[in-house]
């Protein structure tokens, strides 16, 4: 079947094509059929959608995941293509079965080339949590997975990671172990993934206020100067076949126990990881629930770092309520702040569990002596070198990303606008900055800029006649608009990163529309749900929506009064804070009980 290109703007499964149905009949294939697309020597696998709308008959709808750099009208050739291996392998998992390495590498091999539709994986996925799988297979998929992407080497340096398995909410203690670590000398390069089962990642806390997504020579070359990162996984090619698995366990709300070994573990192979702490937390609503199954995941995770060449100590931890009391990004992001600025003052289990932590990895790192990492990480957290490295590392993540060749004076910052600049507009907003007044004392002896100063805004809305009169600004006054804009969009971004280096709690803006929930009785906190906080600060919009979140004003066990607020709902969305509060209402994740819990009149 030959057709004519047709670029589509559309978000559909990856490798996919579109055509008319009316060419669609002819063919006789159907919707979700694999087919070869044929061009200038290029075969890709593709999956066939159809419409009677969007594409002409004649032509083949290509999305932007596939790049094939034709014009428009240009034939391309559409034929049948060979039933992948994958499916006897997925139905092997799916009746139980085990599977081979050579079996797990073709899987990996036709996952990475997108030879498998959505369904195949989620089929896969299904298989994988019903039957599990046994070690061998775990270190086979751990290793193929790994072997995908960019692989790091960092010759004989020591280099280290923590990992959550993640299922409590507000779990920001990453935020103070990495520059804590990285202050004591220790490399430590974190990559975290974004929100899975979660109200936030650790990628969207860090997204507040600065870039995660870094390539690996920039990985390598922060790491160099800081000792520490704090990036999205899946910015770089890191096991990218991984994020077809999170994909689907996000949309399924499942974590087969074995995928999350070789997920967690086929990035720190990538990472070049020698020496790891596994995080496993455990309650009632987090995704373990007893000890007993935090002590097999940790046998499982430890054998499998020894199958690997990775050191691995595995922590059980409290996880029946959030760690802190923040929950949200930009929420998350205040509350680790404020724990770097005065850790006196910060919750007592977000410090204990982070100290706690970064003591292990300076030991086994070889950093200190054993039994005195914990005083060593203390000390420099509380003497605020932990908060001079947090300031340094997000500043230099953001710094990489604008590509910035001379930032301190030296005729000007450089920057590449074109990909970064959107980026910057996203971020200036979730931070309190007086942009006007700034550019004002930067630049008001040069008058192109001071003509122009009016696009720049502190995220509000300005009003008609401001609009109106900048409009006329424009047009008397500034012959090369372009010139100027990029100007002010240098002096912008240097505020932003001299923001950076002096960053404070007080700088994170939090959602525009707030609502206290309020006990409706006296008596005493006996449940905070993770899961119930969780679902209501996605309902808020998070984590998305970076503002939206819960600063809860209670734990387990406080005494509270009829009319004390247990929680403050943010959002920036005035119908999303509805639907939370609804939600909050109706689920009660945070309980409250007095010392009568049930009057018993009739037996």
């Amino acid at each position: 079947m030959i057709l004519k290109v047709k670029y589509i703007d559309l978000d559909i499964e990856k490798n996919s094509v579109v055509i008319n149905e009316e060419d669609l009949k002819k063919s006789g294939y159907k919707v979700g059929d694999r087919l070869f697309l044929e061009v200038q020597g290029i075969s890709l696998v593709v999956i066939i959608h159809s419409t009677n709308s969007i594409i002409k008959p004649g032509e083949v709808g290509i999305t932007k995941h596939i790049s094939l750099k034709l014009d428009e009208g240009h034939d391309i050739e559409l034929k049948q293509a060979i039933i992948p291996k994958s499916i006897k392998i997925i139905k092997k998992k799916l009746n139980g079965e085990i599977l081979t390495t050579a079996e797990i590498n073709t899987l990996i091999s036709e996952l990475k080339i997108s030879r498998l539709s959505n369904t195949e994986v989620s089929s896969f996925v299904a298989g994988s949590y019903i039957n599990d799988m046994n070690m061998n297979e775990i270190v086979d998929m751990t290793k193929s997975m790994a072997s995908t992407g960019d692989l790091l080497d960092w010759g004989r340096d020591t280099i280290v990671d923590v990992h959550s398995i993640g299922g409590i909410a507000g779990n920001k203690y990453a935020l103070l172990v990495v520059p804590i670590v990285a202050a004591a000398g220790v490399k430590i390069p974190k990559t975290s993934s974004r929100a899975i089962t979660s109200g936030a990642g650790t990628a969207d806390v860090l997204e507040v206020i600065t870039n995660v997504t870094l390539t690996k020579n920039e990985i390598m070359d922060l790491i160099r100067d800081t000792n520490g990162c704090l990036i999205w996984a899946g910015g770089m090619s890191l096991a990218p076949v991984d994020d077809m698995f999170i994909n689907v366990e996000s949309r399924l709300s499942i974590n087969p126990k074995c995928l999350m070994l070789s997920s967690v573990m086929s990035k720190k192979v990538a990472m070049g990881i020698k020496c790891l702490v596994i995080d496993i937390p455990i309650g009632e609503s987090a995704k373990v629930k007893t000890e007993a199954e935090a002590r097999k995941l940790a046998s499982s995770f430890i054998e499998l770092g020894e199958l690997l060449k990775i050191k691995v100590e595995c922590i059980i931890t409290y996880g029946g309520q959030p760690l802190g009391r923040a929950i949200g990004p930009a929420l998350e992001m205040k509350e680790a702040l404020e724990a770097l600025e005065n850790p006196n003052d910060a919750p007592e289990s977000l410090i204990e569990k982070s100290l706690s932590i970064a003591g292990i990895l300076l030991e086994i790192s070889g950093a200190s002596m054993k039994g005195e990492g914990m005083d060593v990480a203390k000390e420099i957290l509380y003497s605020g070198k932990a908060l001079d490295k947090f300031r340094e590392i997000v500043y230099k993540q953001y710094e990489n990303k604008l590509k910035i060749i001379s930032a301190k004076n030296k005729g000007g910052v450089n920057l590449s606008y074109d990909e970064n600049y959107n980026v910057s507009e996203n971020l200036f907003d979730n931070l309190n900055l007086n942009l006007n007044s700034e550019i004002d004392s930067e630049i008001n002896s040069d008058e192109n800029l001071e003509n122009n100063e009016s696009n720049i805004t502190d995220g509000k809305e300005k009003d008609k006649d401001n609009k109106n009169n900048k409009d006329k600004k424009s047009k008397s006054k500034s012959k090369d608009k372009g010139n100027n804009k990029k100007i002010l969009k240098k002096d912008i971004e240097k505020i932003y990163l001299e923001k950076l280096n002096n960053l404070k709690s007080e700088d994170i803006k939090t959602g525009q529309y707030s609502y206290d929930i309020v006990s409706p009785t006296r008596g005493y906190i006996t449940k905070v749900s993770n899961k119930g906080l969780i679902d209501v600060v996605k309902e808020a919009g998070a984590p998305f929506d970076k503002k939206a979140g819960i600063m809860l004003n209670v734990k387990i066990g406080n005494n509270v009064k009829k009319g004390d607020v247990l929680y403050t709902i943010y959002s920036n969305s005035e119908e999303m804070l509805n639907n939370a509060i609804k939600l909050a209402r109706r689920i009660y994740p945070v309980n409250v009980e007095g010392m009568i819990i049930k009057k018993v009149s009739k037996f």
